[in-house]
Order: C-alpha cells, then sequence, then structure tokens
C-alpha cells in the first residue's frame, strides 16, 4: 500500500501541476471555496466530531434523513460536512450551515487532506455512496479515524473501473468499519472490491424517508382555476424533444388545454432557458418560476408552461399534481429520484432508463403506483389519459404511496448500524 499511495501522490503531484494555471484563476475569483479545496477553512464547531462527505445534492439527500436522525438522538455530537461541487455546498450550507461546520473537500492529495484532518481532528469520517477517494482513505488508515459509508452504491459503470483499481482499494476499503449499503446487489459489489463481509449491512437507500411534515403551501399556483396540473422533475437537456413531443400532445389532446398547467424543474436550473424556448417554439404561454410574484392563472392558450428555475420547491409541487414525470429516465442518465413523487401520492411516470432507481421504479410497477412511457408521445398520452379518468388516477395515487411506504426506515437502519460499529461519537466501544 505504502508504494501504491506515494504513487498516487506523484501522479495527484504531476495533475495539480498541469491544472495549477486554471486553480490559481480559479483561486482569484473564488479564494473561500479554493482555501478549502486547499486544506483550510474554519472548522471550530465541528472539531472532535463526525466528518460527512457527500459529493453534491444527490448525495446530501442520501444524508440528509441519516444526519437529521444522529442529530436528534446525540444533539451534543458536534458535524461537519464536505461537498465536491459549489453547488452541493450551497445546498449543505442552506441545510445545516447555522448547527454545523460545511465546507468543500480537500482536493485528494495528502498535503491536503492531512491539513484538513489536523485543522477538523474528527472523531470519525463517514462517506456517502461511493466517495473513495484513495488519499483521503489512506490518511484515515494511518490516523487509525474509524471510517464507514452510507448509502453505499457502485453502479455496473463504476464497479469495472473500480476493480481496474482494486490493488490500490483493496487496502483501503479493508479498513472500512462499517458499510450500509443500498441493495444486496451494492453489497456484493462492495465485497468484491474489498469490503469484509461481515461489516456490510444491507441497510436500503437512505434517500426514501416518508415526509414527516406536510407540503408547504404554494400560493403562487391558484389551485382551483386549474383543470389539470402536470409536473415534470429533473429534466435533463437529453430529454428537450421528449418534453416538448409531451407538451405538444396536450395542446392537442386535452379536452380544456388552456385550463392545464404544466411545471418544468431542470435537473439544473441554469438549463432553465432551453425548456422555457421549447415551450415558445410551441407556442405556449410560459414563464419563469422566479419571475412570478403573484398567482398564476389560465390563458386562453394553453397549456400554460412555468419553467421551475428556483432549488427546493420541487418537493412541494409533487402532491398538487394529476400525475408527474421524473426526469433522467428518457436519456441514458439512469434516473432521479422516484420516491419524492411516490411519498407525496403522485401518480409517477417515467422512462425506461432506471439502473440508479430500480428499486424505486420496481416497487412502484409492483403496486401499480407508476409507469414506464418509452417516449415524449407516449407520456403525453398517458397524462391525457389520467387527466380524464379520476377514479384511476386516485388509486394510482394510493398505490404510489403504498411503493413509498415498502422502502422507507433505511435512516434508521443507517444510524442503528453506525452506532454498533461506534461510527457516531458517544455510540458506545467500537467493535473490533
Amino acid at each position: 500500500m505504502g508504494a501504491m499511495g506515494t504513487l498516487y501522490d506523484v501522479v495527484g503531484a504531476g495533475a495539480l501541476a498541469l491544472v495549477s494555471p486554471y486553480l490559481l484563476w480559479r483561486g482569484l475569483r473564488h479564494p473561500a471555496e479554493m482555501a478549502e479545496r486547499w486544506g483550510g477553512g474554519s472548522w471550530d464547531r465541528a472539531r472532535g466530531g463526525t466528518w460527512w462527505h457527500a459529493a453534491s445534492v444527490g448525495e446530501l439527500e442520501a444524508l440528509g434523513p441519516v444526519l437529521r436522525l444522529a442529530r436528534s438522538r446525540r444533539p451534543a455530537t458536534r458535524h461537519a460536512v464536505t461537498c465536491l461541487t459549489p453547488t452541493g455546498r450551497r445546498r449543505a450550507a442552506s441545510l445545516w450551515g447555522s448547527s454545523s461546520d460545511v465546507g468543500m473537500v480537500p482536493l485528494d492529495w495528502t498535503p491536503f487532506v492531512r491539513r484538513r484532518m489536523d485543522r477538523l481532528d474528527p472523531a470519525a469520517l463517514v462517506l456517502v455512496e461511493t466517495e473513495l477517494w484513495p488519499a483521503l482513505l489512506r490518511e484515515a488508515r494511518r490516523r487509525g479515524l474509524p471510517t464507514g459509508i452510507v448509502n453505499g452504491r457502485v453502479s455496473d459503470r463504476t464497479f469495472s473501473r473500480y476493480m481496474a483499481l482494486r490493488p490500490l482499494f483493496k487496502p483501503l476499503l479493508e479498513v472500512v468499519r462499517c458499510v450500509g449499503a443500498r441493495s444486496s446487489h451494492d453489497a456484493a459489489a462492495l465485497a468484491a472490491l474489498g469490503v469484509p463481509e461481515g461489516r456490510i449491512l444491507v441497510t436500503g437507500n437512505t434517500k426514501y424517508e416518508l415526509p414527516q411534515a406536510d407540503p408547504a403551501p404554494a400560493p403562487w399556483i391558484a389551485r382551483p382555476r386549474w383543470t389539470a396540473l402536470f409536473v415534470f422533475g429533473s429534466l435533463r437537456s437529453g430529454e428537450l424533444e421528449h418534453v416538448r413531443r409531451a407538451l405538444d400532445a396536450l395542446a392537442r389532446d386535452l379536452p380544456d388545454p388552456a385550463t392545464a398547467l404544466v411545471l418544468l424543474a431542470p435537473r439544473h436550473p441554469d438549463r432553465a432557458a432551453r425548456f422555457v424556448e421549447a415551450a415558445r417554439a410551441l407556442g405556449l404561454p410560459v414563464t419563469l418560476r422566479s419571475r412570478i410574484d403573484s398567482a398564476v392563472t389560465p390563458r386562453p392558450r394553453g397549456p400554460f408552461v412555468v419553467v421551475v428555475d428556483t432549488l427546493g420547491e420541487l418537493r412541494d409541487l409533487w402532491p398538487l399534481a394529476t400525475a408527474g414525470f421524473v426526469g433522467g429516465t428518457l436519456t441514458p442518465v439512469g434516473g432521479h429520484n422516484l420516491f419524492e413523487p411516490a411519498a407525496r401520492g403522485c401518480p409517477t411516470l417515467f422512462g425506461p432508463s432506471l439502473e440508479t432507481v430500480a428499486d424505486v421504479a420496481s416497487a412502484l410497477l409492483q403496486t401499480g403506483g407508476g409507469r414506464v412511457v418509452a417516449d415524449g408521445d407516449r407520456l403525453g398520452r398517458t397524462l391525457c389519459e389520467l387527466a380524464a379518468l379520476p377514479s384511476e388516477r386516485e388509486e394510482m395515487s394510493r398505490r404510489a404511496l403504498e411503493a413509498a411506504e415498502r422502502l422507507g426506515g433505511a435512516a434508521e437502519a443507517t444510524v442503528g448500524w453506525l452506532e454498533r460499529w461506534g461510527l457516531l461519537p458517544g455510540a458506545g466501544d467500537p467493535v473490533p
């Protein structure tokens, strides 16, 4: 491991030298961010506590239920949360910045990682999903730092890449104290990579937390004025043509398209303009959510399209929907969060690309709470059918909730597993 680790650091130093002009430019433009990437930053509130690392927004969704439960059980424990992307950091700061230290993960080079470890002096390190960085794991191993993985998953694409680097990862993963895996498939993949099987428990997907509170109101939607309301969430740019065809079908086939409201929520809000143009090209009335300051009402020609270019609202829009569609499934991405609409009782439609959400898709198909649509034309037709069949829609809503209830409880199992292995300060003596 020593030779492999040294080689990794040598290669890392070379890579840093190659990109040093970019790092210097970014450091001048974003000095606080890059100070954290070089291992700096202020970590006074979290010193001596648990360091949680999640790459970006998707991993933060998985971390949220676990961290909330851990904090409720052990309110005196200190926490630090790091992310790989600025978007993730902003989201983490909005969620936990008032009570925990939040920052960027250091670049994976031993001097930067060691500097962060010295400043933070964590009692434990918990990684979310497959955030396996060799320098970070090697430094944790050198310090004897208890390390765990929650919501552990390994996609088929990343498994082959990790297996090629198994000589590097196996000695590191052997010292991982415990892993909460999303599925038996993920557990088997992590065991093949080097985690001892006795330290892996299939805890389920921690993103699947049943809502603890009612949805926030959306006063900007004049709900009684609309005969149908459709939500398209987590849309990718590669699905733009499918969305255009679905909108065209709604405008053509709905009995009263002028009283239909369609909410399009891009996965990345900075792509909102593309979806605005797609609706505008069809001659549909369209606006951005950020430009709405009073309740939206029907227009003479419809459906009326609102492109949601804000963050944090989507989860409260699903329960308003006649039916919803989840993106990342009509382009080869593997799917986005199907559980969120299901847990709000929204009849849930999705395409055939389901690699990362296969468990929720399977539950929805088994209960009848969800349906697969092959393309934008089929999506538009299915939405029209559901709008015309209220009794079928209500049954589908009930069955979507049933699917969500089957999948809940992963956060509880995960926190219990972390406590069992001493990954939460004060959880008891760690198991050898």
